[in-house]
């Protein structure tokens, strides 16, 4: 638990207590009222003092609930004091797993450009080649029938040269 939170329950805890002792000072109080009441109506009766002994130990159990109460609810505001660090720390834990991704994701996308550039350089090689190879192809068939011709006029005997 971080010192602020200690700090806050603790706070809270003396507060509650502060609280609880003046209520139970009030209530002796009303009951010292009601039993001086009590006895200068009723001189002849001394037997107040058991119902007093009780309502102390009836107070007294209230006080330990109320403390009780109050130990209970500092341990809920330890335990979502705990929860709310783990969560932050799992923020800041996403956080960073969230930034490391986005940094591999650029380079990945600078890869891919790169790649992009070499595969248009590539795609202007093989349209060269391309053309090429159909040029070679012409020039092959007029070279064929070239070559035909010439034996055709070797086989006919036109030829100058034998």
């Amino acid at each position: 638990m971080s010192l602020a939170a200690y700090e806050t329950t603790s706070a809270l805890a003396k507060a509650s207590r502060v609280k609880l002792g003046n209520d139970l000072q009030r209530v002796r109080a009303v009951m010292d009222r009601a039993i001086a009441e009590s006895e200068g109506q009723n001189r002849s009766s001394r037997r107040l003092q058991p119902p007093l002994q009780t309502y102390d130990a009836a107070a007294e159990s209230v006080f330990e609930n109320a403390v009780e109460q109050e130990r209970a609810q500092q341990l809920r505001l330890v335990s979502i004091v705990s929860d709310v660090e783990y969560n932050e720390q799992r923020i800041s834990s996403r956080r960073d797993d969230l930034l490391e991704i986005n940094k591999k994701a650029v380079i990945v996308n600078g890869m891919m450009k790169d790649l992009a550039v070499l595969v248009d350089g590539q795609g202007e090689g093989v349209s060269a080649v391309a053309k090429n190879v159909a040029q070679t192809k012409a020039h092959a068939e007029g070279g064929l029938k070239e070559v035909q011709k010439a034996q055709k006029i070797q086989d006919d005997g036109q030829c100058a040269i034998s």
